[in-house]
């Protein structure tokens, strides 16, 4: 059964949420600094007592998993100038906070449309949606060529020649501009000789049912 299309103003939320980041300001503040605020700092950490490492202007926003919970909790409510302490399950983080900045997103008004060369913001929600209803169908479409794809692989299994494969996984190397080696044959090689075997099964469709396909719809697989 072909995939149904997202809803369209779920779609628009979409889009014009990624446009609105997009244009966002960031914006200097005093505190207090709350979740998804931008922190530059001075980090000093400390293991058994002694300072194993220092860093300094740093930028944290504050939320982002890449850093300690201890820390991102205890940016939460800083204040620019401020002093923080948090203990982790080992170390111990010192944060001198330098600066706190916050991210302004645009309203969506026709101010916003006209940024973005549309006469009101009418036209700029229509323009987009029209946009993004093509890019969605498209998806769509791809995943149901993607899914027959694989039906076929699957069920219709036979060696490959490896001069073909060859041939196939060096236009890979050449369309991506990167050199042969180790690990780019062992990420395309595969790629390559299923290309090449979903291109001979389409030509013996092809050749059966007298339909026409593209190098676009092999590329997909």
């Amino acid at each position: 059964m072909k995939e149904q299309p997202l809803p369209e103003e779920f779609l628009f939320e979409q889009g014009l949420n990624s446009l609105r980041e997009r244009f966002a300001e960031i914006r200097e503040i005093p505190g207090p600094a709350v979740v998804d605020n931008f922190i530059t700092l001075d980090l000093e950490i400390s293991e058994n007592g002694q300072v194993k490492e220092k860093q300094s202007d740093i930028v944290v926003r504050i939320g982002d998993r890449n850093f300690p919970d201890e820390i991102n909790r205890a940016l939460v409510g800083s204040q620019r100038g401020q002093t923080k302490e948090a203990q982790g399950e080992k170390a111990a983080y010192r944060l001198t906070i330098k600066k706190i900045e916050e991210k302004v997103l645009p309203s969506t008004d026709d101010k916003f449309a006209a940024k973005l060369n549309f006469k009101n913001y009418e036209g700029l929600k229509a323009k987009l949606i029209e946009d993004l209803k093509h890019k969605e169908e498209g998806r769509v479409e791809d995943e149901m060529k993607e899914s027959i794809a694989n039906v076929l692989l699957e069920r219709i299994r036979f060696s490959v020649p490896k001069i073909l494969v060859d041939e196939e996984y060096d236009k890979i190397l050449k369309k991506r501009k990167i050199p042969d080696s180790d690990s780019t044959r062992e990420q395309f090689q595969g790629v390559a000789e299923r290309r090449i075997r979903f291109n001979l099964i389409l030509d013996k469709i092809s050749q059966k049912e007298n339909i026409q396909t593209s190098d676009e719809d092999i590329q997909k697989t």
